[in-house]
């Protein structure tokens, strides 16, 4: 046992014994399935801490896959299931600024992070009293690991944070996710090789429970950036490496991308896939691109795992999943993480935290929408693809599931192709780089600067010098500018290199960004440097290597263009699939939202016309025709009214009461009358067509009597009429 304890702490300058203690009546060998959650009580350096775990149970989804090969190199793919797994993360009780990452399979082994102090635990090897070894992570001896630049600024930033004391992990973490609210999933895939899956004995068990394991570390460290990892693969190469990895390190990652892209990317649906491999390269712990965490190409890096704890290596792969979410190098940066050192120094310095500057980094990568692939939950009965335009699939970040150009579709006039959904050009490239009115230098700059094989001129690496161009190669190497007024602003200062030939000022970039990293300032890959030709690998290769064979003018009928299944994806207006009728645009492979497949709304929007328009007109039409005379005399009515009502404000004063007679007399018509007339329009007694209303004879007056009993009467009779003749 003393050999064994010495052996395990060998790469220790210094550690402790310690026993656990775990907080439940449940008797540990009884338990089965593990607990969801569990509580431990552990005493190291003078302090007693309980620490709270809760089982990770989005750490693996329940169709994680398992891809290995027999024999005969046939695929093999496997389903366990481990969901009842014994990996956890939690906190230390009364300890605000503490997370764990832990494993409870054969007893307690991971990290802890308490008051900015990175702590190591694991079983002591063949002890029977439950004894684990406690060490802080700054005591494991090992070798310096970098990405390949040399720092200058480091010791300058040691002093700067010696001097100032940096924040603590819960103010860094409250404030980046009061920027970045919304919780992002990386779906992590990892590849191990044929010499790392050897060096653990070819034990497949062993392999899949130091990966998850590894990703548990992930998700620890990536939770402060509200980033959670989800592990939904693991392939590992048990009979041979199925890449070349002989070279540096930015060929064996040329060609892992290159196969996770022709082979990977179909089977299994993730955001970025990790090689873990056991060769080294001369100092360098990895590489990986940066920014291209959702890119079908080019989203992956490689991690040496050498004789190092997965403890420590979690901190190289953080780093180099780091640079695919967007992030650079702090170096040269005025970074702060709450610790001496962060997990994106260019040094592999084993820390836990990320800086400041990795959080807006990757900040700046979600509001370039390069981060759209990690805003989708994964679910557990989810069938699994890979995340790209023109899937089948509506990820979150598509409005449809967008569709892109073919590789080799030209564009730019004919003057340029397309690759990975982009018009790639040389023009393009320096006006991203040195602004809006920089265009491309001459050829014999490009032949000039490449072939001198250096920092500033280059195709690449061959081992770990640099490679000169080949003349028929030096528009493949470093990028090369002319007309150029102003100079780049990037989050890091690159070096800006001028060089005069021919008597034109030929421009260029150096970012310093490490051998972990490709050079922005080389000429992107996909861009036309001859007649027929494109850039790849830093050489000037045949297009036909883009395997583009659609003819756009007949196949699309030149309304779209050849997505990357090689189908018509229409412009606005036409239909798919081969765009040679009205429609909505898009492809059988996106096109319109509507279930994915394209509707032809004629025949409703017809009806739509016919019943919200037509209908109601001839309706309104029948009703005037039917009711005319009914209208007619309506509207004669109103408009004589009107003219009464004209005339009797000319009038003025003039009386509705009937002509005055004497007293005695009672007219004709009754005293109502008036009345009836007030709750009606007003009418002239001089225009109404009355009868003519003459008074009454009044009654003959009583005769006189006279004294003699003889009528007297009261007047002379009338006279006898007059008549006239007419002669």
């Amino acid at each position: 046992m003393m050999e064994n304890g010495f052996q395990q702490t060998s790469h220790l300058s210094s550690y402790e014994i310690i026993t656990p203690w775990r907080l439940t009546r449940e008797r540990r060998e009884a338990r089965r399935p593990y607990s969801k959650q569990v509580s431990y009580v552990i005493q190291a350096e003078g302090k007693e801490h309980i620490i709270h775990l809760e089982r990770n149970k989005d750490l693996l989804p329940k169709d994680f896959v398992v891809y290995t090969y027999n024999k005969e190199g046939a695929l093999i793919s496997d389903h366990p299931d481990i969901q009842d797994h014994c990996h956890y993360r939690g906190y230390v009780e009364g300890v605000y600024d503490s997370s764990i990452a832990l494993s409870d399979c054969f007893g307690l082994r991971g990290l802890l992070h308490i008051e900015n102090v990175s702590y190591g635990i694991e079983p002591l090897q063949n002890s029977s009293h439950f004894e684990h070894i406690f060490y802080r992570m700054d005591d494991i001896r090992k070798e310096p690991l970098k990405c390949g630049v040399s720092n200058k600024d480091t010791e300058a930033e040691t002093t700067q944070d010696e001097e100032e004391e940096p924040p603590s992990i819960t103010q860094l973490l409250r404030r980046r996710r009061a920027v970045l609210p919304q919780t992002r999933y990386v779906e992590l895939f990892i590849v191990v090789d044929k010499e790392r899956y050897d060096m653990m004995g070819r034990n497949q068990t062993a392999v899949r429970e130091e990966m998850i394991r590894l990703a548990n570390y992930l998700d620890s460290m990536y939770i402060m950036l509200n980033i959670r990892v989800v592990l939904v693969g693991l392939e590992i190469w048990t009979n041979v490496n199925l890449i070349s990895t002989v070279g540096g390190a930015g060929d064996v990652l040329g060609n892992f991308v290159q196969w996770r892209e022709k082979f990977l990317i179909t089977r299994r649906r993730h955001d970025s896939a990790q090689l873990i491999l056991k060769k080294g390269f001369g100092g360098t712990a990895g590489m990986a691109f940066v920014g291209t965490v959702c890119s079908r190409s080019h989203a992956g890096g490689i991690n040496v795992f050498g004789q190092i704890t997965v403890e420590t290596f979690a901190s190289i792969v953080a780093h180099e999943l780091g640079h695919n979410l967007g992030m650079n190098h702090d170096d040269g940066r005025n970074c702060v993480c709450g610790a001496k050192s962060c997990i994106m120094n260019s040094g592999a310095s084993g820390s836990r935290n990320f800086s400041s500057c990795s959080a807006e980094d990757f900040e700046k990568l979600t509001l370039n929408k390069g981060g759209n692939c990690l805003l989708n939950i994964p679910k557990p009965d989810e069938a699994y693809s890979a995340p790209f335009c023109g899937n089948k699939l509506v990820d979150p970040g598509e409005e449809c599931d967008c569709g892109s150009p073919k590789n080799g579709y030209p564009c730019q006039n004919n003057k340029a192709y397309c690759y990975n959904g982009m018009c790639q050009y040389y023009d393009a490239q320096c006006q991203v780089i040195f602004g809006s009115k920089a265009k491309a230098a001459p050829k014999d700059c490009f032949i000039d600067v490449n072939s001198k094989g250096d920092r500033f001129g280059n195709c690449g690496f061959s081992g770990n010098e640099y490679k000169k161009c080949a003349t028929g190669n030096a528009l493949c190497g470093k990028l090369q500018c002319e007309n150029v007024q102003d100079m780049p602003v990037f989050g890091i200062v690159p070096a800006i290199i001028l060089t005069p030939s021919g008597g034109t000022k030929c421009w260029g970039v150096d970012f310093q960004l490490g051998s972990d990293v490709p050079d922005p300032g080389m000429v992107n890959e996909g861009t036309r440097c001859d007649v027929g030709k494109i850039c790849r690998n830093f050489q000037c290769v045949n297009a036909s290597v883009l395997n583009y064979d659609c003819d756009i003018q007949k196949k699309c009928h030149g309304h779209g263009v050849c997505n990357s299944n090689k189908n018509c994806h229409c412009e606005n207006g036409w239909a798919p699939p081969n765009c040679e009728t009205k429609g909505y645009g898009g492809s059988v492979d996106s096109g319109p939202t509507y279930n994915g497949k394209y509707k032809n709304t004629a025949l409703r929007d017809g009806l739509l016309v016919f019943f919200f328009l037509i209908v109601p007109l001839i309706v309104l039409a029948a009703f005037v025709f039917f009711k005319r005379n009914q209208l007619r005399q309506s509207c004669f009515r109103k408009k004589r009214s009107q003219t009464y009502e004209s005339d009797g404000k000319n009038q003025g004063k003039v009386s509705r009461q009937p002509v005055s007679v004497p007293r005695h007399v009672s007219p004709v018509t009754p005293p109502r009358a008036a009345n009836a007339y007030e709750n009606r329009f007003p009418v002239p007694t001089y225009a109404a067509k009355q009868p003519q209303q003459f008074p009454s004879r009044p009654p003959p007056p009583q005769p006189k009597v006279s004294s003699q009993g003889n009528l007297i009467p009261v007047r002379p009779a009338p006279a006898p009429p007059l008549y006239s003749s007419l002669t």
